[in-house]
């Protein structure tokens, strides 16, 4: 017999599943249903299409509901449930086709009289993703312009504020030195490293046990360990780091494995699926590096570097100021209309060149020769992925790069 579901998602909010989750409940309970509810988990997991792969219960709500496992779906709002507007039709389609409601926020999207909210609140979550995106982005621009540190500390630094700017510092909670005398002490052995952490008790960031991986992340951030090398597979294959690591996406919206040693990428949610429900997931590698060559092909590259920061917000706030007040000008005599044209179009011109100095990134040259984990951080500071088609064909660069600068 069919259960109802409940789908709970939210990005970034750590200290408030519970409330969430309680309110989801909640929701349920109100609609008669009582201890047979399945609940899909994907907290801490965006929203985003492009990051539509790692939300992993949504996919499994989607394949459920086609297996006929649900009734109805429950979410707190309808953009708990994703903010695009082009993977909620599919999803409501998909819902359509087995029957099934969802209710999000006591409104049942399913139902064909809410088919027009459904488009233009969808559309209105994707528009505040978009906002948010830029948002972001010019507040990281403006950051990198004053000087701060961004990202997280490597192990035994903390971040903080001086001079306006936010810099690194030691962390007295988490000591370096306790680490690099294990090291000395264990020779470089990184399995005997992880039994001397453990065992003196030294704290690892999140405070559980040390293991090679996290001793690993740790060093490779301090500059102390090597890079990704060749390394044995389970069939005995030469595994080499590949120059298309974690950029190219499948049809299905998975970033696909790249395999330098076979030239071949493959998505593995076509290895579990097969190719009847899939389609095409394996290719080579070639048809993609032809395609990355021809977009870089013809790129503006700046080699001029513009500094950002505190002053250029304020200059633009300054001129929007300035091109408000024309008009009462005009109306108090004080300027002819003639005038005010004249420099309202100077006001525009020189936010344009606020706006495009704004957009300036520092390019890098792509060397196609150099290895491929050092092509590889290049061709990420330039796309954030390349998507293919149902015939495994590049068909699509997401640019990190603005379209100005662009072939």
């Amino acid at each position: 017999m069919p259960s109802p579901a409940a789908y709970l998602r939210k990005s970034k909010d750590a200290t408030t599943k519970a409330e969430h989750l309680d309110r989801l409940l909640a929701t349920v309970r109100r609609h008669g249903h009582n201890g047979d509810t399945v609940i899909y988990d994907d907290w801490a997991r965006s929203g985003d299409q492009r990051k539509l792969a790692s939300r992993k219960a949504w996919r499994e709500l989607c394949g459920a509901i086609e297996r006929g496992e649900h009734d109805v779906v429950f979410m707190n709002d309808l953009d708990r449930g994703g903010r695009s507007l082009e993977e909620w039709l599919r999803f409501i389609r998909i819902a359509q086709e087995h029957r099934v409601r969802v209710i999000a926020g006591e409104t049942d999207y399913s139902a064909p009289e809410n088919k027009d909210r459904l488009i233009f609140e969808a559309w209105l979550a994707e528009r505040e993703l978009d906002a948010a995106k830029r948002r972001a982005a010019a507040t990281i621009r403006m950051r990198q312009g004053r000087g701060d540190v961004l990202g997280q500390p490597p192990y035994g630094y903390r971040l903080a504020k001086q001079d306006g700017r936010v810099v690194l510092l030691e962390d007295p909670d988490h000591p370096l030195h306790p680490i690099l005398d294990a090291m000395r002490d264990a020779q470089g052995n990184t399995a005997e490293v992880v039994r001397l952490l453990n065992d003196r008790a030294i704290p690892s960031r999140y405070g559980k046990s040390w293991s090679p991986p996290a001793l690993r992340r740790v060093l490779r951030r301090l500059g102390a360990a090597p890079r990704a090398r060749a390394r044995r597979t389970r069939s005995g294959r030469l595994s080499m780091p590949s120059a298309l690591s974690k950029l190219v996406r499948c049809h299905c919206g998975t970033t696909m494995t790249a395999t330098d040693s076979r030239n071949e990428l493959y998505c593995y949610m076509g290895t579990r699926l097969g190719l009847a429900r899939h389609g095409r997931y394996v290719m080579r590698q070639t048809p993609v590096l032809e395609f990355a060559k021809a977009e870089a092909a013809h790129l503006d590259i700046p080699y001029d570097k513009v500094t950002l920061g505190v002053e250029t917000s304020q200059r633009r706030e300054a001129l929007e100021q300035q091109r408000e007040r024309l008009g009462w000008a005009v109306t108090d005599g004080l300027l002819s209309r003639d005038a005010a044209k004249a420099r309202a179009e100077e006001i525009d011109h020189e936010l344009k060149n606020l706006e495009e100095a704004e957009q300036l990134v520092d390019i890098p040259a792509v060397d196609w020769t150099a290895e491929p984990a050092s092509l590889n951080s290049v061709l990420h500071a330039l796309w954030e992925a390349i998507d293919l088609d149902a015939e495994m064909r590049p068909v699509r660069a997401l640019w990190r790069v603005p379209e100005w600068r662009r072939p």
